[in-house]
């Protein structure tokens, strides 16, 4: 399971999307998207061309934890 993440323009840290993919090659379908930011505050819009992903999640999970929002 990989975690869709992007950068925050103000401090160049990762913020996750809250988005959860089973492969890195989904990308969001939504044309435009907004994040509140814990770095700085703000709320950021991104697109699917702005995220990268991070894997922090097993590969196979039982059906209890499966993720809330997949992508």
């Amino acid at each position: 399971m990989w975690r869709v993440m992007v950068t925050c323009p103000e401090t160049g840290k990762a913020v996750f999307t809250g988005l959860i993919t089973r492969t890195r090659t989904t990308r969001p379908v939504h044309r435009s998207n907004f994040v509140g930011c814990p770095h700085c505050g703000d709320l950021h819009d991104w697109r699917a061309k702005d995220c990268w992903y991070e894997t922090s999640l097993p590969q196979q999970m039982d059906r209890e934890q499966k993720p809330a929002i997949e992508a």
